[in-house]
C-alpha cells in the first residue's frame, strides 16, 4: 500500500478525501482509511471508502500499520497519528491500474491539433490581380462601391 494523507481532524480529513476523489486523483474503491474503532462511526456516513479499525491494544502488541507495506519511519509516524485519534488514508495496490498505465504508455499515439484557419497552400486567386475567383469577371471587387 501507499500512503496518501493523514489528519487529526475528521473535518479536514473528509474534505481532503472528497477533493482527492472528485479530482480523479484516486478512485474510492482503491482507498483504505485506518482509524481507531471509536472514530470509525464518525467516518462511515461521511466517506465512501473502506475503513479499517484498530484498537488501543494493537499498539501494545505491534504497530497497526506494520502489515500495510510502509517503511519503518512512516509506520512510526502514522501509528502515532492513529494513537492520538487521527485518520490515515492509504492507496491499495492495484495491479490492474499498473497494467493499464503500462499499456497506455506503450500504445500512445501522438495527436496534434489542426491548424485552424491556416492553409499552407498558396492562394488560388490570380497572383497578378488577386481577383475574386468566385466572380472571375470582376477582377477588382472593391471598384463597385
Amino acid at each position: 500500500m501507499k500512503f496518501v494523507t493523514a489528519h487529526q481532524s475528521v473535518e479536514e480529513f473528509v474534505a481532503e478525501l472528497e477533493n482527492l476523489i472528485q479530482s480523479g486523483a484516486f478512485h474510492a474503491n482503491n482507498l483504505l482509511v485506518v482509524t481507531l474503532e471509536e472514530h470509525a462511526s464518525d467516518l462511515k456516513s461521511l466517506v465512501p471508502v473502506e475503513i479499517e479499525t484498530v484498537n488501543e491494544g494493537d499498539f501494545n502488541e505491534k504497530a497497526p500499520l506494520n502489515n500495510h507495506g510502509l517503511d519503518d519511519h512512516s509506520i512510526e509516524l502514522y501509528d502515532d497519528i492513529l494513537r492520538r485519534g487521527g485518520y490515515v488514508l492509504l492507496e491499495k495496490e492495484n495491479p490492474q491500474k499498473d497494467l493499464a498505465e503500462s499499456h497506455s504508455k506503450k500504445d500512445e499515439v501522438e495527436l496534434h491539433a489542426p491548424g485552424f484557419g491556416v492553409d499552407p497552400d498558396k492562394p488560388k486567386s490570380d497572383d497578378e490581380s488577386h481577383g475574386d475567383h468566385l466572380n472571375p469577371e470582376n477582377t477588382n471587387p472593391t471598384s463597385n462601391r
